[in-house]
């Protein structure tokens, strides 16, 4: 996995992840849009055999462009938790290791 920053402008941050498609996407904007600082989030896949999607992610107006990268930071952090969770839950009810 490969992750680029495309835009940074206020209000507004464009990542492109290489080597993931929609799976992942939709953790990540899960965990993404979880965040009160956050407005919105998306993403979509520019060609279908290319494991490549871009995420626009948008930021109230009162947060500084110099935070962006940390709050996207957390929510992967989050993101982790809530599937360590899940895995644990699994566990649970399936009997397993």
């Amino acid at each position: 996995m490969k992750v680029e920053i495309l835009k940074v402008e206020k209000g507004r941050l464009r990542l492109k992840i290489e080597g993931e498609t929609f799976t992942f996407g939709n953790i990540l904007q899960k965990a993404l849009l979880g965040d009160k600082r956050i407005l919105g989030a998306g993403f979509h896949q520019p060609h279908p055999v290319r494991k490549e999607i871009i995420f626009d992610i948008y930021f109230k107006d009162d947060v500084a462009t110099d935070d962006y990268k940390k709050i996207v930071l957390e929510s992967a952090e989050n993101m982790i938790k809530y599937l360590n969770d899940l895995k644990l839950m699994l566990q649970e009810s399936l009997g397993g290791e």
